[in-house]
């Protein structure tokens, strides 16, 4: 009886059972013993393995340039002084500011 899933059986018999047919890419594919797919398949998890790595470096020098560019941009409480920080611009006039001034763009 030959498995044909997890609960299928079917009789018959089995054979070249070290034979694989691996990807290669593009959709060329080759027969491999598994001792040579199983190589195959540690290469690609390596090399998947140093790309998300690298993915994951680039990630947090993105949000570490986030944290910078919120820290500088964020509104800020005034700290005592003449110059009120609002949306980044600075009042220096020291006068009453009624609403927020916004940078130019």
């Amino acid at each position: 009886m030959v498995p044909f899933g997890k609960r299928a059986f079917f009789p018959g018999y089995l054979h070249h059972t070290n034979e694989l047919l691996v990807l290669l890419g593009s959709n060329y594919y080759v027969e491999r013993s598994a001792k040579q797919a199983s190589e195959i398949l540690d290469r690609r998890i390596r090399w998947n393995n140093t790309q998300m790595e690298r993915i994951q470096r680039k990630r947090d020098h993105v949000i570490a340039q986030q944290k910078i560019t919120n820290e500088l941009f964020a509104p800020k409480k005034a700290t005592g002084g003449e110059g009120k920080v609002r949306m980044g611009v600075f009042d220096i006039g020291g006068g009453q500011c009624t609403e927020p001034l916004s940078p130019r763009i």
